[in-house]
């Protein structure tokens, strides 16, 4: 019985196997002890072998376990993201530092390309959000998946003759040019006022097609959402 116990296959990703062998070897050992059999050289040297059949047996286990959980790390890679001096790069490891289980965070500003390790698929889609709520906006892959950022929450033919965009990074006056010049293509907005310590965008016209104008930012690497406007407590 204890032999083909040790020639289980080490493949499979649970440790059933190596419970199996270890309970073996051990009834064996007790059964031995209490008939008081007394062991031959040979009968010696295949309960050592045994011995180090298990340990070794412990550490291929514990390998495998390892690699299980190794298996599950992602790289998280981000194109066309608004990066346009070091201030933009900084937020990115800032808005990312705060987040448990995302290693190795490299910003390419000439490639405007962000590239990250995340130690599972729920920890790279927290990365997306920290960066959206950071105000960075690009096409994401985690893995080989495309996977998209978080949704502005704007329906699909929403017009508007004025909103307030926020979450939109604007470190600096460049951030500021960039937002400007993609905003001016979108058809009937006649007013942009930008706020850079808010970090809004204040849009006016005529029937503005809303998410036309959110995905003009999201081309240009920002990220943007309609800002909610608090209540009057008073009801006025």
């Amino acid at each position: 019985m204890l032999i083909p116990m040790m020639f289980v296959s080490v493949e499979a990703p649970n440790l059933t196997w190596l419970l199996a062998l270890i309970r073996s070897v051990t009834l064996c050992y007790r059964k031995c002890v209490q008939t008081n059999v007394t062991f031959s050289s040979a009968g010696v040297f295949a309960m050592k072998l045994a011995g180090i059949a298990v340990v070794a047996a412990l550490i291929v286990g514990g390998n495998l376990v390892a690699a299980n959980f190794q298996d599950k790390e992602t790289t998280v890679r981000i194109k066309g993201v608004h990066l346009c001096c070091g201030a933009c790069v900084a937020g990115v490891n800032e808005a990312l530092d705060e987040l448990k289980g995302v290693t190795d965070v490299a910003a390419d500003r000439n490639g405007k390309v962000v590239v990250f390790k995340a130690k599972d698929d729920k920890t790279a889609k927290a990365s997306l959000e920290a960066l959206a709520k950071a105000g960075y906006y690009g096409r994401a892959a985690i893995g080989d998946k495309d996977v998209k950022f978080p949704d502005p929450g704007v329906k699909k033919g929403t017009k508007v003759d004025k909103v307030v965009l926020s979450n939109v990074h604007l470190c600096c006056g460049a951030c500021v040019t960039a937002a400007q010049k993609s905003l001016e293509k979108v058809n009937g907005l006649t007013r942009i006022a930008i706020d850079r310590n808010e970090k809004t965008i204040s849009l006016g016209g005529k029937g503005v097609d809303l998410l036309k104008a959110i995905g003009a930012l999201n081309d240009a690497g920002f990220y943007a959402k309609v800002k909610k406007e608090k209540k009057d407590p008073k009801g006025k």
